[in-house]
């Protein structure tokens, strides 16, 4: 999965010399440029993740796990594997010797399997909460949370290291060999059945997963709004003739549980189409940045090289871009974006770490239900009385 760099920066910036050839100069400036961009906002992004899950107990839950797990194989990404290959395609040739362009190489894969495959992970998860929330916290355990990081981080290393390190994925092809054998030439040249095989384990399996998740969801989120709706017609058809008959004794209080449930229908109509439209977020940023690769990655295999360089290296950095918008995706919530505000000013040196650690990060629930039934009896309580004094 790393990007194919070629022999030199001047070679690799010209696709085609039919075609005008831009500045090689002007080229190597943007993508060093953009690279340390995105190296260094992956970077800050996922440390953030990391500590705040670390230091903020109420952020230690099994969702949130998760993504400290997806937080660690894109630092790893942004750490490691992508300064690396922006080094190794500015200059042209690989500078620290065989034994650590294939240790590079398997990070590269360890850390994109990861990332894929914890987002699997994070898509079961929603799936189960939605499909079954009054047994979500019977189900979803730290525990077997725990285990099922675990169990995915192993078939990551075991995907990433073993094959490359044992030489499982190079290919027969005269120019391939070549590469093998010169020092400063760390192209990923795959065999054809390597790189179905692990294409397959490392984005397509993960992606079907994902997929089949997510429709689910959709199914269900629009089988919620369609009862709520239903019920919400009923409620203003009820609201309606209790207002034919507001002279009755008690046809007050009746009016305001009406109004009440109906702003409380509507909040939560709301909330459900926000979380529709994140799990749209979800799905379309993880398809825009990694098929394209996985595409362009069998398809030069199976074409024996047919695929531009400068084409197979923009599609492998797309892939890397998605570390940068995981932590921006899945940590929108209130409560991370506090408890980034909290981490980015330095509370931990005003407060003290346990004084951090312990603060809430939100209102308590009680209390935020609490103000959110005032607020909405009492803009129904006002509604009622502007009907009355109307009528």
């Amino acid at each position: 999965m790393n990007s194919s760099a070629t022999s030199s920066s001047d070679t690799f910036f010209v696709h085609n010399t039919t075609e005008i050839e831009p500045d090689p100069q002007e080229w190597i400036i943007f993508f060093s440029v953009f690279t340390t961009a995105l190296s260094i906002g992956t970077v800050v992004g996922n440390v953030l993740v990391l500590l705040s899950v670390r230091i903020f107990r109420s952020l230690r839950t099994v969702p949130n796990c998760l993504i400290a797990s997806l937080a660690t194989a894109d630092l790893t990404m942004g750490l490691i594997v992508m300064p690396m290959g922006s080094h190794y395609i500015l200059n042209g040739a690989w500078l620290m010797g065989r034994p650590m362009c294939e240790i590079w190489i398997s990070v590269d894969v360890l850390s994109v399997t990861a990332s894929i495959g914890t987002l699997g992970l994070i898509s079961v998860d929603r799936l189960v909460a939605v499909y079954a929330p009054f047994k979500y916290p019977k189900i979803a355990t730290r525990s077997r949370a725990k285990i099922a990081i675990i169990c995915m981080w192993i078939i990551s290393v075991v995907i990433a290291f073993v094959p490359v390190q044992l030489g499982w994925w190079k290919s027969a092809y005269v120019e391939d060999f070549r590469c093998y054998q010169d020092k400063q030439c760390c192209e990923f040249l795959t065999n054809p059945t390597y790189a179905v095989v692990s294409s397959c384990v490392s984005f397509y399996i993960p992606l079907t997963v994902m997929v089949v998740s997510y429709y689910i969801v959709f199914k269900a989120a629009k089988d919620i709004d369609e009862r709520r709706r239903t019920l919400n017609h009923h409620l203003r058809r009820h609201s309606s003739i209790m207002r034919q008959k507001r002279s009755s004794p008690g046809s007050n209080s009746l009016g305001r549980r009406h109004s009440i449930r109906e702003g409380f229908n509507k909040l939560m109509e709301r909330r459900n189409q926000r979380s529709l439209f994140m799990a749209k977020i979800i799905m379309g940023t993880f398809i825009c940045c990694w098929l394209p690769f996985f595409i362009i990655n069998i398809l030069d295999v199976l074409c024996k090289r047919c695929v531009g360089k400068i084409i197979f290296t923009l599609a492998n950095w797309l892939g890397y871009a998605n570390s940068l918008f995981n932590p921006c995706i899945y940590c929108h919530s209130l409560q991370f974006r506090r408890a980034f505000k909290k981490l980015v000013t330095f509370e931990i040196c005003r407060k003290g770490y346990r004084r951090t650690s312990r603060g809430s990060l939100t209102r308590s629930p009680i209390r935020r239900h609490r103000r959110s039934l005032s607020r909405i009896e009492d803009s129904g309580v006002h509604s009622w009385t502007q009907a009355n004094n109307k009528l």
